[in-house]
């Protein structure tokens, strides 16, 4: 039992810590739609930059999307944790490596989309507004 109670302690430690991910990825991303915006304003007249920044505004509202279905999951996995009657280890063990994954792809895909998005924001916003 104590062995379970170890394994828990860690799996509550990690979704507090992906949990502050999550959030800080929430405000990028709520920053990257309002410079997108931005775009869409200042380069009113140039369809083809309007179009790259309503796909932009797309993929960021899919991964807005796919964090918060990884926040439910987390939920979920805290409250299987706390009511260990209705889990088994082994269950809870595979369920959290499961989102283990999802935040490694959400940090790697995250990692992409704000490069890109930096230099599209430097190439038609800034550059703009200089």
């Amino acid at each position: 039992m104590k062995n379970i109670r170890l394994v828990d302690e860690y799996h509550h430690r990690e979704h507090h810590e992906w949990n502050s991910l999550l959030d800080y990825y929430i405000d990028e991303l709520n920053k990257f739609k309002k410079e997108m915006d931005e775009i869409m304003v200042v380069q009113f007249t140039r369809t083809a930059i309007r179009e790259l920044a309503t796909t932009y505004q797309e993929i960021i509202q899919e991964c807005l999307h796919d964090i918060e279905q990884i926040k439910v999951a987390i939920n979920h996995h805290e409250h299987l944790i706390a009511d260990q009657t209705n889990v088994l280890l082994d269950d809870a063990v595979w369920e959290h490596t499961g989102m283990r994954d999802d935040i490694e792809e959400l940090e790697e895909n995250f990692d992409k989309l704000k490069i890109n998005i930096r230099a599209f924001t430097k190439k038609y916003l800034i550059h703009y507004l200089n």
